[in-house]
């Protein structure tokens, strides 16, 4: 695999898990007492997605501002408090909308969701949380996204 285009990280950053996919550079972070996987995506660093955001905002915040990326949207797998805890304090300083199942948006941003004292429910952002519906692409940054629906 060449990593040659991939910016190096700074030193006070965990060792990453970064690699490429096809046309695509990816970087996995692991967050949250789940141990939930973020995952960053992009083809040009103008137009990133981040994938379930999780629980650790800072780490993410950070690898964006270092390499100077736009966050292009938020893709959200589905509502559970380890996989969006940490999307509102990134929108607000990396806002983007954000897309979620239909069904899991009605329920992802209340009460119920939560797993105290480790996962308080998720703050729903102040930016568009937009549904998501499998097989209906989602045309973001130059790249073109199609959701699946899984069981």
């Amino acid at each position: 695999m060449d990593t040659s285009s991939i910016p190096d990280l700074e030193e006070d950053i965990p060792e990453p898990r970064i690699g490429t996919r096809g046309q695509f550079h990816i970087r996995t972070f692991v967050t949250g007492e789940f141990s939930a996987n973020c995952f960053v995506f992009w083809k040009q660093t103008d137009a990133v997605c981040v994938v379930d955001p999780g629980a650790d905002p800072e780490s993410v915040r950070a690898f964006l501002e270092r390499r100077h990326m736009a966050v292009a949207a938020y893709l959200l797998t589905h509502g559970h408090m380890d996989h969006i805890g940490a999307l509102a304090r990134l929108t607000r300083v990396a806002p983007a909308p954000s897309f979620i199942h239909t069904s899991d948006l009605e329920w992802a941003f209340t009460a119920e969701n939560s797993w105290e004292p480790f996962y308080p429910p998720p703050v729903r952002p102040a930016t568009p949380v937009r549904p998501a519906q499998p097989d209906h692409p989602i045309d973001i940054g130059g790249m073109r996204i199609m959701p699946l629906g899984t069981p």
